[in-house]
């Protein structure tokens, strides 16, 4: 189910000052990820069981429903397609994510407001092209309410149909107070 927690609306303290700290992982355990990531990807799974990995065609809203407002598909943006990404473009984003960072769709990760969100958001693209596989990104801050927050964005990569490259990401974000973070 997903977070009762409201991010505060356009979080501006957040969106100046950027992440105290960052990091990336793998998922590599999906029992130590929240129930929503889990959901997630268990609705992408049955699409991709024979494959071994996902396509945009996997991506059923109607099975999604419950978390689109926390989903946001990126687009990657190549110089050379098999090469990593060199910046992405935002698709689509969740309702609950545009409540927290504001209105963002169809901009290039290089245009953020903040360069720090938009630098994070390219190299966890990045890293998630070059493995292949879904990864987190977590990063750490504080709200203008002087909460500490932890921003936690699940990445997984949707192949193009040969599965020859990434074609887009699917992102899970969740925004909850440091608190509350599970640190798994």
């Amino acid at each position: 189910m997903t977070s009762s927690f409201e991010p505060p609306i356009h979080d501006e303290i957040l969106q100046q000052t950027g992440a105290l700290r960052s990091e990336w992982r793998w998922v590599a355990d999906r029992s130590r990820i929240g129930k929503d990531k889990q959901s997630v990807l268990a609705a992408l799974d049955a699409a991709a069981a024979e494959r071994g990995y996902y396509i945009k065609g996997d991506v059923r809203p109607s099975a999604l429903t419950h978390y689109l407002p926390k989903i946001c598909l990126f687009d990657p943006i190549y110089d050379v397609a098999a090469e990593p990404p060199v910046d992405g473009m935002i698709r689509l984003m969740g309702t609950w994510v545009e409540r927290f960072y504001g209105r963002r769709t169809g901009r290039k990760f290089s245009e953020a407001v903040l360069k720090a969100v938009g630098q994070r958001q390219l190299a966890s693209i990045q890293t998630s092209w070059q493995g292949r596989r879904p990864g987190r990104s977590l990063a750490w801050g504080h709200s203008y309410q002087g909460i500490g927050l932890v921003v936690d964005a699940m990445y997984v990569p949707l192949m193009d149909a040969d599965g020859g490259n990434v074609a887009q990401f699917l992102v899970h974000v969740d925004v909850v107070p440091e608190t509350q973070f599970e640190d798994n």
